[in-house]
């Protein structure tokens, strides 16, 4: 019947009546379509119909609609559907940090996959706080980046 398992219904609703094919549609705009078609026919179901893994939401998605799609997995999440995403995005990974809601029971946890520098061997770090994420090459990356930026605005002041 379309509803999760509290009885609310899901829907993402356009804000216009237009409608396109889904070859016209930008894929960031189809990943939100093919979520909501998920719903609506009842292949994923919030608590009941197993595990979403979504690798790199992000890709294609223009950035300003980044906060809408954690704002969507959290939803998804608080109505019992579990997801397990796999990203080398900042910007995703710090919408999930700011957007996490512990009054909502919201529960998040971040891995990072890594080779021991000693051993070799893939290991992983795990934690429910995006700031103790280590080693974290995403942040460190972003990081370099803003750096990088910082420098050149100020055009070697302080040297």
């Amino acid at each position: 019947d379309g509803k999760a398992k509290d009885g609310k219904l899901t829907y993402f609703l356009p804000q216009r009546k237009d409608v396109f094919s889904p070859n016209m549609m930008a894929e960031g705009f189809r990943k939100f379509g093919v979520l909501q078609r998920l719903l609506q026919n009842c292949s994923l179901v919030p608590g009941v119909s197993g595990t979403l893994f979504w690798d790199e939401p992000e890709s294609n998605l223009n950035p300003q609609l980044m906060k809408l799609l954690v704002q969507t997995m959290l939803e998804l999440s608080r109505s019992g559907q579990q997801i397990i995403l796999a990203t080398h995005d900042y910007v995703l990974l710090k919408w999930f940090d700011l957007l996490m809601d512990k009054g909502k029971d919201d529960h998040v946890r971040f891995h990072s996959l890594y080779r021991d520098a000693d051993t070799s061997e893939i290991k992983v770090a795990s934690t429910e706080d995006y700031l103790k994420i280590t080693p974290n090459p995403i942040d460190e990356a972003f990081g370099f980046l803003i750096n990088q930026e910082i420098e050149n605005d100020m055009g070697g002041l302080g040297k």
